[in-house]
């Protein structure tokens, strides 16, 4: 995307893999432009790590993604045509795969984690279920679903591929709005 106005931008997706930063990205942007914060993780998990109903969780994204005024974060595929198509701005956090593991387990023993609703707490089975997922699943779904997905998407897209750039980006937004 270029020559954007940002500061007009009132929908944005925040997406990329685990530990790749989305949650804090997504408050930092709120924060600047003034836009509520939703995370998937939320509106997803449920006590015990026990997961929401597909068709629920779907139906409740809709809801948010219907508003006028948002920044939604996470991936979950079901959730995102609908979320891409009223979105002014998608942002894909494409960092390199080792970098966002290792990112996942060093945030493992914080106390309180972004994102991630406070009724979850650490636990050892669904963290050891979360990295085989993430090296067994995830580099499959994200070349076959979700890079095909937000190709289609392409002129909304704006794409970071590391922590440096994403701070170009934010400081340059941050001194446009001070």
């Amino acid at each position: 995307m270029k020559d954007t106005d940002f500061l007009s931008l009132k929908r944005i997706s925040v997406i990329g893999m685990a530990g790749s930063g989305k949650s804090t990205l997504a408050m930092k942007l709120g924060t600047l432009l003034n836009l509520p914060v939703h995370h998937l993780d939320c509106y997803y998990w449920k006590e015990n790590w026990v997961t929401s109903e597909d068709e629920e969780f779907i139906e409740r994204i809709k809801v948010v993604a219907g508003g006028n005024k948002w920044i939604i974060e996470g991936n979950y595929r079901g959730t995102m045509i609908d979320r891409f198509e009223r979105s002014d701005l998608i942002i894909f956090l494409d960092y390199d795969f080792d970098f966002c593991i290792q990112s996942v387990k060093d945030r493992r023993n914080q106390k309180e984690r972004i994102g991630l609703p406070k009724y979850l707490e650490d636990n050892d089975k669904a963290f050891k279920e979360f990295i085989d997922y993430l090296y067994n699943e995830y580099p499959e779904k994200m070349e076959t679903l979700i890079r095909p997905l937000i190709k289609q998407y392409e002129h909304k897209l704006l794409v970071f591929k590391n922590r440096e750039e994403l701070k170009v980006f934010l400081d340059t937004l941050s001194n446009k709005i001070n």
